[in-house]
């Protein structure tokens, strides 16, 4: 069944005035939300609708986890997380790059309940979850999201992204050389919005000109994903 969704800032969407759509013989209804490969888009890219899903199914799979915990190790339990849980978090997360913190903190709040079932430790125990993540050794949602954005820049300076990223992706080439000149970035698009820094084309540059160049200069990819793992977790645990 097709649907048509407007993608409006708010002030735009205020002066929208919604309606369905004939084409020959078909009427396709206008609606406030639709679903694109797997993601629930709204009309103002909040993604709100997505995010409650994601966090609805989490914790249904997470309450039968929960039901068996007393029979599973906790690599058995830490692979069944992955499997319900952690895939839901990481699959088309950069999405959710730029969104507001209360929708990140429904994110955030699904890791922790499953990484409290993973360890045992309840929040009476402990109620602060980020020595948990630590000593499981799982990026926190933010970071998640960071590391896919690096990762899919580096497929695409590498080559291994379909043709409409690596085209969003311009190494940055200096008029004239200095020896301070600070290699292996990229171009960052100007962009007014808010709405518009969310998007790839602006986020991914952005996310990937802020990593050390040394990071930045490393051209195997299953290193860099190792040395880039480490280095947002540096960065996300730094004051732990």
């Amino acid at each position: 069944m097709s649907q048509i969704i407007d993608l409006l800032t708010p002030q735009q969407l205020l002066k929208c005035t919604k309606s369905d759509i004939t084409v020959g013989d078909h009427k396709i209804k206008c609606v406030k939300s639709a679903r694109n490969s797997g993601v629930l888009f709204d009309s103002e890219l909040t993604f709100k609708n997505h995010i409650n899903n994601i966090c609805r199914v989490g914790h249904y799979h997470l309450r039968r986890i929960r039901s068996i915990r007393p029979f599973l190790d906790q690599d058995s339990t830490i692979t069944l997380i992955h499997a319900f849980i952690s895939s839901h978090l990481d699959y088309c997360n950069s999405v959710s790059h730029g969104v507001t913190n209360a929708n990140l903190s429904k994110l955030q709040h699904l890791q922790n309940a499953a990484a409290r079932i993973a360890t045992g430790i309840s929040n009476r125990d402990n109620p602060n979850s980020l020595p948990i993540l630590y000593s499981l050794h799982w990026l926190p949602v933010k970071y998640r999201i960071l590391f896919k954005l690096s990762i899919t820049v580096h497929k695409c300076l590498s080559g291994r992204a379909p043709t409409y990223l690596t085209d969003l992706i311009i190494p940055y080439n200096p008029a004239r050389s200095l020896r301070s000149t600070d290699g292996n970035r990229v171009c960052i698009p100007r962009c007014s919005t808010e709405m518009g820094k969310r998007g790839f084309s602006y986020s991914g540059p952005h996310t990937w000109n802020s990593l050390p160049s040394a990071r930045r200069a490393q051209k195997d990819f299953p290193y860099f994903k190792t040395q880039l793992k480490t280095h947002l977790f540096h960065l996300a645990f730094d004051h732990y």
